[in-house]
């Protein structure tokens, strides 16, 4: 369904970028407001970009958090469903919608659009796992689930975003 959405996304922006169904304007003011499709190199340079903040972003957070477990006798890791739920789950999810907004080259659209996928959908498992207390078993399949995500951000060339 998601790769449906994105190719018809992808369709409107292109028709909207050639002047598709122009009402005899010269279609600037539509060119303004569509991104064009990025080449392969600034594609992996600007989600590079945004693997590296995310994972920043994610330590930071975490160590915020975990100062409220300093004195706890069993520190932070007595609270590892919390941790999930409130640091990762989120992390993750930003990191889904900022690739998501990144204009992908046309040629690797639906591939990338996959591999955004299967990260959204470990994030969605993990967030639903969340509710009920994550547990160990919960993290494995989160991590089953993104090792789809991890081997295509490889073998795509986003290193850096190998990393859920």
């Amino acid at each position: 369904m998601y790769r449906l959405i994105t190719a018809i996304g992808m369709a409107a922006a292109v028709c909207f970028a050639l002047g598709c169904g122009s009402s005899g304007s010269d279609g600037t003011a539509a060119n303004e407001t569509v991104s064009k499709p990025l080449t392969k190199a600034e594609y992996i340079k600007q989600a590079t970009a945004i693997c590296m903040e995310n994972s920043k972003s994610r330590n930071a957070d975490y160590g915020t958090w975990s100062k409220k477990y300093e004195a706890d006798p069993g520190g932070p890791n007595a609270h590892f469903a919390e941790a999930i739920e409130e640091v990762v789950v989120p992390s993750v999810g930003d990191k889904v919608e900022e690739l998501e907004e990144l204009p992908a080259p046309e040629a690797d659209a639906e591939e990338l659009a996959t591999m955004i996928d299967s990260l959204s959908q470990a994030q969605k498992n993990l967030e639903q796992a969340g509710h009920g207390g994550v547990g160990e078993a919960d993290v494995q399949q989160f991590e089953s689930e993104s090792a789809k995500y991890k081997r295509m951000a490889a073998d795509y060339g986003l290193g850096a975003c190998t990393t859920p």
